[in-house]
């Protein structure tokens, strides 16, 4: 491979090949699999006869996996799993081969400082955006808070960008240290340094105070010199950037202390344990956690579903059991050791860094950071280098093994890879509403790659959408029989019975979906929508509950049709108080619903009870009182707050409902909330539906892009279209008064 070839085929797996992105459009996909194809090659050739202990020990945890993924509970997504893994041992391996040269490390360092600084100024740019719209709508006075969300871009979630910068970072802290080059990385340090507090991730926070403490262990233990630069750099700009941050600023002291977050996480790790004690030694197969959270009761209570459970612990625990946490300790530890030997503090920090971060987060789960990781190692262990065990593999029968396991996983990947090929086509088809082609690529997909569940469920859909909802019955069975808990195979399997005029096995399988994933209204919602349909009045605990869990359905187009002949809006959200202050469960944790529903409800009496369930400040009772009784003095109220209170995004979400009241800019309102929570609501949302054939949870979780690795399809619309709390959350926005003081008729009239 020419010399410029690594650098360049690194830059490209960080900043888009090994992103979401990468993994989800196939053309991306083609470009990944001409890489990885390159690296086995070379290992397949070279690690017969090369193989040092490190590699052994890569092949070993490979191959445990491998093992697992055969008694996995669900084998089509450990197979991806492993192929993954397979490509990450092959491309240690080739790594640590290439990075023998002294002119390919320089350059390799070289293409990670640039990729740093490229990856910083984006981090620096996105946290701005928020921070000027609030500096043009506000001003200074009183300051943007901080910890305002802001875009991943491609790598997805902010705190992965955080982590990104964090691991190409030390890039700098290689070479000659010449007084000006310290001044420039003093200051990319700082700069690095605020991107890193104002990010908010008390993770990320100690796993770099956690990675600085293990270098002065190393530093301690092996007696090195300790004036070398990179060392106190590091330590000075840790303790310096940290210290002062924590001490002046009270909003990082206040996110530093404060108990958000942990009580999810405790709910998440629960369930997975629970999981876990059912398969203990083997766990459910690699790859498999998206759907072990469904084998539980944790979404009965719980709207939050993410792609990792927040620890590579706990995600190992659930999909390799016991083996699986034996084979990563044993590959962490014996690698680990041989870190500590021979590697640099500058290799190590970020490597360090790594496995902490992990303890509450899970980077293994993003090939960006995963592939960063991989390059520290390679650079820290070269072949040939101090740690190498001098003996090498020469054995021609293990090459002959290793040809015999590449073809199996040649024919595997060229099949898999087919059938993405095929499923990116109906992806296309169906997003443009050519049914009759999206059905054949669809088709295509399943037969190429038959244990594929997706495949199936998206081919079911097809024909649902085409009117053969017989065939539709048989390809959404098929997909059930594979994967039993995607809940939005339930659900589109209630529609297709539904069509067949099966009322009761469409309500069966609706309520299936229901018992899978209750915190998706979606399921819930078409429950109600078939029971309407059908004739048959709702109960009013279902109506309860889901106006408990999303009050903002009641201003939606479409919820009215859903409520039982007779019930109004408002004697939903009368149902939905009396559930909350009877201490009935809703479909997630809440939090600010019950404000949003005694602010419907006329209920100026349960204004404080509210707030303090959603751990809202008791200083936002008066105005809430006012807007409970739709008193026109509501505005003055909050306009009084003092300035503290407008850090709040409750604040600026009741000075958007009051738009055009007393000296209220709804429109300044608006953009400071979308800078604070993240979320952009435009007035056109106001009358859209909800569309059950398509993922609907917007708490995180994605089925089909982190379950399937497979890109979700834009389906058109099918016969039943449900409410959607988003277009209720738009209405309440812009027409506030209107809705809640007009439709919502305060008790005095």
């Amino acid at each position: 491979m020419p010399a410029y070839g690594i650098p360049i085929a690194i830059a490209y797996l960080i900043v888009v090949g090994a992103t979401p992105v990468g993994e989800l459009y196939v053309g991306f996909r083609v470009l990944n699999g001409l890489i990885a194809a390159v690296v086995l090659t070379v290992y397949l050739w070279r690690a017969p006869s090369s193989a040092d202990e490190v590699d052994k020990m890569v092949v070993g945890a490979v191959v445990v996996f491998a093992w697992l993924s055969v008694v996995s509970a669900f084998p089509r997504q450990s197979l991806d799993a492993v192929l993954s893994m397979s490509a990450y041992a092959a491309g240690l391996f080739v790594a640590r081969d290439v990075f023998r040269d002294a002119r390919t490390r320089r350059l390799v360092k070289g293409t990670m400082r640039v990729l740093f600084l490229i990856v910083v100024a984006l981090a620096v740019v996105q946290q701005l955006q928020p921070i000027m719209d609030w500096v043009q709508v506000v001003g200074w006075s009183p300051p943007p808070p901080t910890g305002m969300p802001f875009s991943g871009l491609q790598w997805g979630n902010r705190y992965d960008l955080v982590l990104l910068a964090l691991l190409l970072f030390p890039a700098w802290l290689t070479g000659g240290f010449a007084r000006a080059r310290l001044v420039s990385i003093g200051g990319m340090g700082l700069v690095l340094g605020l991107v890193v507090l104002n990010a908010g991730s008390r993770n990320v926070w100690f796993a770099v105070v956690g990675a600085t403490l293990v270098i002065l262990a190393q530093r301690i233990l092996g007696r090195r010199r300790w004036l070398r630069p990179s060392v106190w750099i590091g330590v000075g700009a840790v303790v310096v950037v940290v210290g002062v941050a924590l001490v002046a600023v009270e909003p990082l002291r206040d996110r530093l202390l404060t108990p958000q977050t942990i009580g999810q996480r405790y709910a998440m790790w629960s369930a997975i344990v629970q999981a876990w004690i059912e398969r203990p030694l083997v766990g459910y197969g690699p790859g498999s956690f998206p759907w072990v959270l469904q084998l539980t009761d944790y979404f009965n209570t719980n709207a939050i579903g993410p792609r990792h459970p927040d620890s590579a612990v706990f995600q190992l625990l659930a999909e390799g059991g016991i083996a699986g946490l034996a084979a990563a300790g044993a590959l962490v530890v014996g690698v680990g050791r041989r870190l500590m030997r021979h590697g640099s503090a500058v290799e190590i920090w970020p490597l360090a860094f790594f496995a902490l971060a992990g303890l509450n987060s899970n980077p293994t789960d993003f090939g960006f950071l995963a592939v960063t990781a991989i390059i520290w190692t390679a650079l820290a262990l070269p072949h040939g280098g101090p740690s190498a065990s001098g003996e090498t593999v020469r054995q021609p029968h293990l090459k002959v093994a290793f040809m015999a396991g590449s073809t199996i996983v040649l024919c595997a990947y060229v099949l898999t890879f087919a059938a993405g090929v095929k499923y990116e086509a109906g992806f296309v088809a169906g997003g443009r509403g050519d049914l009759a082609r999206a059905r054949t690529d669809l088709e295509t997909a399943a037969l190429l790659d038959p244990g594929m569940a997706l495949y199936w469920r998206q081919a079911g859909t097809a024909a649902l959408l085409q009117g053969d909802a017989d065939t539709a019955v048989e390809h959404l069975r098929r997909a059930l029989l594979l994967n039993g808990v995607d809940d939005l195979s339930w659900r589109t399997l209630a529609l297709a019975h539904e069509a067949q005029g099966q009322t009761v096995a469409a309500s069966e399988a609706a309520e299936r979906a229901v018992a899978i994933q209750r915190s998706d209204p979606t399921n819930l919602l078409l429950v109600l929508s078939l029971s309407a349909r059908a004739g048959q009045p709702s109960a009013p605990d279902e109506v309860a509950e889901i106006t408990l869990s999303w009050p903002s359905l009641t201003a939606a187009a479409g919820w009215s049709e859903l409520l039982p002949r007779g019930m109004t809006e408002t004697d939903a959200v009368e149902l939905a108080l009396a559930r909350w202050q009877a201490g009935g469960s809703a479909a997630g944790q809440l939090a600010g619903e019950p404000f949003l529903l005694v602010l419907l409800g006329h209920r100026p009496d349960l204004v404080d009870q509210a707030l303090a369930v959603g751990g809202i400040s008791a200083s936002f009772g008066d105005p809430a009182r006012a807007m409970a009784a739709c008193d026109p003095h509501a505005a003055t109220a909050l306009e009084a707050m003092p300035d503290p209170a407008r850090q709040d995004a409750t604040f600026w979400s009741l000075a958007a409902k009051l738009d055009g009241v007393g000296r209220i800019d709804g429109a300044g309102a608006r953009r400071v909330l979308e800078a604070m929570t993240g979320r952009q609501l435009t007035a056109s949302l106001r009358g859209n539906l909800l569309n059950p054939l398509h993922e609907n949870n917007s708490g995180g979780y994605s089925a089909d892009a982190w379950g399937y690795r497979r890109l979700p399809i834009a389906w058109p619309e099918p016969s039943i279209m449900l409410p959607s709390r988003v277009a209720g959350e738009a209405a309440l926005l812009y027409g506030w008064n209107d809705i809640v003081c007009g439709r919502f008729a305060a008790p005095d009239g």
